[in-house]
């Protein structure tokens, strides 16, 4: 870490340019990417601020930023104060990180829930912290719609996590009548093909029962509409879900 910081400081240009054996990504992405601790994080954003809203193309074909690609790795592998003093380092360096779209039209709000980490406990409170500070610095982003015409509640449904759900329908209750242009579903029907939680999962049936009332609550009618290709209903697709319990009496 050392080593990076010399190089830093006695040549400031290196941080903006692009390391083309890296898939095209600046120092400070591909030390996001490489997932380096918090406070090599901090230090790079500190050193050269003018290469945070740099936006080059990452591993997938999609331009993006560093923020971008913090919002979906960091709580991977950071606590929640960590992912905290990051977040603030970024936003001091690029107080419009939170509002920045890559090329498929998407913002942080929508890709803190574009990556599955696994279900543990730590991964889970880390992305929670984040979905929170992103809300707090930019609720209205709940109501951004990407290229594929999906809000953030598509995302957060997708990832079965009942507060991010109550809270994106809480500022933007028109978003569970949102229809996706490549499937032709709405946050219903994703929330539905997911299923409930698996039994280790810290989500629970309770908070499935509760996402599915919060979604027909503000649009009703999405439980009488089939997938475009398919033909599903979302009963269809909750009850061939993985996570459905073909056992249980309930």
């Amino acid at each position: 870490n050392d080593i990076i910081f010399h190089l830093l400081f006695q040549y400031h240009d290196a941080a903006k340019m692009i390391d083309p054996r890296s898939n095209g990504m600046t120092p400070l992405q591909s030390a996001v990417g490489s997932r380096r601790p918090a406070r090599v994080l901090k230090r790079m954003i500190k050193v050269v601020p003018e290469a945070v809203p740099a936006k080059v193309t990452v591993p997938g074909g999609i331009e993006s930023t560093a923020f971008h690609l913090f919002c979906s790795i960091g709580p991977s592998y950071l606590s929640s104060d960590e992912v905290k003093d990051v977040f603030i380092a970024f936003l001091m360096a690029d107080p419009d990180a939170s509002t920045r779209k890559d090329s498929v039209g998407r913002i942080a709000l929508h890709q803190v829930w574009d990556n599955h980490m696994g279900e543990s406990e730590k991964s889970r409170a880390a992305q929670r912290t984040m979905f929170d500070l992103l809300i707090r610095n930019h609720y209205q982003g709940s109501t951004v719609l990407d290229d594929d015409n999906k809000c953030p509640l598509f995302y957060a449904a997708h990832a079965r996590d009942a507060h991010a759900v109550k809270t994106l329908q809480t500022h933007f209750p028109e978003g569970a009548k949102t229809k996706s242009k490549s499937e032709g579903v709405f946050p219903l029907h994703t929330l539905c093909e997911r299923g409930p939680p698996r039994p280790n999962d810290d989500n629970n049936s309770n908070d499935m029962e509760e996402m599915i009332t919060l979604i027909l609550d503000a649009f009703p009618e999405a439980a009488s509409m089939a997938t475009e290709k398919e033909l599903n209903l979302p009963l269809h697709l909750l009850a061939s879900s993985a996570g459905y319990d073909h056992t249980s009496d309930t």
